[in-house]
């Protein structure tokens, strides 16, 4: 019977002492609450949940012909990526990053119809950003597959009620050009301008161009006394620019392609003696010409590209100006890239304010013409205001002008572009 007594004592001590080891010396652990009180109930750990993926795809000339303006509007698409990637970004309740797929599209109708079935295919991609004149062979694929593609020009046959998914960065040819040249207009020494000739590549693809370029001209009173066509990529300009300066026009518009023929041609001109005024809406960067002309046959040369530090900017986009200067140290910041970085922060933003990555609940925002969306740090752009053009899918609605003083690009207005 004693034995019997000490061994339930023994159980009971131990069970006491059980009980009461958390209590002591637990490491910082709440101690046991007295009897008759309610035991605060402690946090339960909880896990950051992991953020979802959504796939981007950067289709981009990156060789061929128009590498240069891939390869830039592919920094612009990559450097909105990364800030995103930095914290996410919500979609409801989830947090998501971008996974970016790059396809090339060699500036070729083929290769971008074989790409942009890859990414919508083989990568399940929805959102895509990068083409520049090939879209004729993306949009049926990317209609058919309820993928939105943001396409770096202003050529509006690309958009339509036809295509919903297409949209394009820029104005339509007709209006940006008139657009340029009415700021050019206004620059008094443009006052003495009475005759104009052309320089453009390729008839067929710039066609559009030049006959925006003549009817801008030309509604500001200067006769277009010669169109001249050229080979792109070549060395020697004299054969085609002599011609050029023998009809003493008192302006030669580059009216668009490379920009390095562009920039030779400054300096092939002068050296052919013309003086009068070099300019068009399609070059990219003024500065550009420097390195080929010099500063004196460079001087006056007057091109559409923006200045991203100037005045005539709010402080959030010469926030990103800097930014970029810290990517890419010494280089302008091109129109490209530019038109890159707003087509990632249109998706996102449309994607956030449907509150789903499906494409049929962001395609509702799209049509929304109370949608408003930061542009490039730009605020209140709607892409309502853009169906001035007929259609809903024309972004950016503006047109700078610059030009060359004193060896330096300024950039002296900016404007809306005008209603045609």
């Amino acid at each position: 019977m004693r034995k019997l007594v000490l061994i339930t004592v023994l159980a009971l001590a131990l069970a006491l002492i059980v009980t009461l080891a958390p209590a002591c010396g637990g490491g910082g652990e709440e101690p046991t609450p007295p009897p008759g009180t309610t035991p605060t109930p402690k946090a339960t750990p909880t896990s950051t949940p992991q953020a979802k993926v959504l796939k981007m795809g950067a289709l981009c000339s990156l060789s061929g012909p128009a590498a240069q303006w891939g390869t830039q509007i592919l920094w612009g698409i990559e450097w909105a990526v990364d800030k995103y990637n930095e914290t996410g970004f919500k979609v409801g309740k989830d947090t998501y990053t971008i996974k970016l797929v790059t396809g090339d599209d060699k500036f070729l109708g083929s290769s971008a119809a074989q790409e942009i079935t890859r990414l919508i295919s083989s990568e399940s991609i929805h959102y895509v950003s990068g083409p520049i004149a090939t879209f004729d062979a993306i949009a049926p694929i990317a209609e058919q597959g309820k993928c939105f593609v943001f396409n770096m020009t202003n050529d509006q046959s690309f958009v339509g009620t036809d295509r919903p998914y297409s949209f394009i960065g820029a104005p339509p040819i007709t209006t940006w050009n008139a657009t340029f040249w009415d700021q050019a207009y206004a620059d008094p020494d443009m006052a003495a301008v009475k005759t104009a000739a052309i320089l453009t590549p390729d008839p067929n693809l710039y066609d559009k161009q030049v006959a925006a370029d003549k009817a801008a001209l030309e509604s500001h009173g200067s006769e277009v006394v010669i169109i001249q066509r050229y080979t792109a990529f070549a060395q020697d300009y004299y054969p085609i620019l002599t011609p050029v300066v023998a009809k003493h026009p008192d302006l030669v518009s580059l009216n668009a392609g490379n920009i390095g023929d562009q920039s030779l041609m400054v300096k092939q001109l002068r050296e052919l003696g013309y003086k009068g005024i070099i300019g068009g809406p399609s070059h990219g960067d003024p500065e550009s010409a420097i390195p080929f002309a010099g500063c004196a046959a460079s001087e006056g040369f007057r091109t559409n590209d923006p200045d991203y530090s100037s005045n005539l900017y709010p402080e959030s986009v010469r926030s990103l100006y800097a930014e970029f200067q810290t990517l890419h140290p010494g280089q302008a910041l091109p129109l490209t890239t530019y038109l890159g970085y707003g087509s990632v922060q249109l998706y996102v933003q449309a994607i956030q304010a449907a509150g789903s990555t499906d494409p049929d609940q962001v395609m509702k925002v799209f049509d929304d013409p109370n949608f408003k969306f930061e542009y490039f740090g730009s605020s209140g752009v709607t892409l309502g205001g853009a169906q001035t053009w007929g259609n809903r899918r024309v972004i950016n609605d503006e047109v700078c002008y610059s030009k060359i003083i004193n060896c330096k690009k300024v950039m002296t207005s900016r404007k809306p572009a005008v209603t045609p």
